[in-house]
């Protein structure tokens, strides 16, 4: 997938979360924009220790090219800050 498909994706107000889907099978959820950085060749994803964590444990870098789809997540009841992952491997 290409760098400024993510990065519209992520910069469209207002933000709207969405999911990465990857070439193995894994996925990241989006609930906030603050905590993705988008590059030439990669995707930073702050992670956090649970929902509505403003601040970011660790990090993840994705390689654009294993990003296969953009799917869009129903906006959740109550606000939630952080991202998460769920399949494949951490």
């Amino acid at each position: 997938m290409a760098p400024n498909e993510v990065l519209d994706v992520v910069r469209h107000r207002p933000f709207e979360p969405f999911r990465l889907c990857l070439s193995d099978g894994g996925h990241y959820d989006m609930y906030s924009p603050d905590l993705c950085m988008v590059g030439n060749l990669s995707v930073t994803i702050g992670l956090t220790s649970k929902a509505g964590d403003a601040l970011y444990e660790r990090t993840v870098k994705l390689d654009v090219f294993h990003i296969t789809r953009i799917e869009p997540l129903p906006a959740p009841t109550k606000p939630q800050a952080g991202n998460g992952q769920s399949g494949g491997p951490a």
